[in-house]
């Protein structure tokens, strides 16, 4: 079974509970079976480099504590859904998991339909 799991909040840097929460739950998972879909932030190459699993990071995504419109955050889930859309045909995907729910349920939402 494969699993992306989408989350704009990913270490570095470990902060806020379900930030360690979820990184401590894919420690679990090998390469194949998951890849996480988060928003770039510094440090994140050589960190996700040391990674059992792939990571993809987007620039059309930021992290819940970067002060963005809210209407900026829906308008960029659009091209948040064709990355994950074409992750989910390259690598293959059982399992859609969204670790915030505004606005990415949404965009679960629409890739389960897919």
């Amino acid at each position: 079974m494969k699993c992306l799991f989408i989350n704009p909040d990913f270490p570095p840097p470990f902060v806020g509970g379900s930030v360690v929460y979820y990184y401590q739950i894919h420690q679990a998972f090998s390469r194949n079976e998951l890849v996480v879909m988060p928003a770039k932030a510094p440090g994140d190459a050589e960190f996700d480099a040391a990674l059992p699993y792939k990571v993809v990071r987007t620039d059309c995504m930021h992290r819940t504590n970067a002060v963005v419109p809210k209407w900026r955050k829906l308008f960029e889930l659009w091209p948040q859904f064709w990355l994950a859309r074409r992750l989910i045909r390259d690598e293959g995907g059982d399992v859609i998991h969204v670790g915030q729910m505004y606005p990415w349920v949404a965009l679960g939402r629409f890739l389960s339909l897919l």
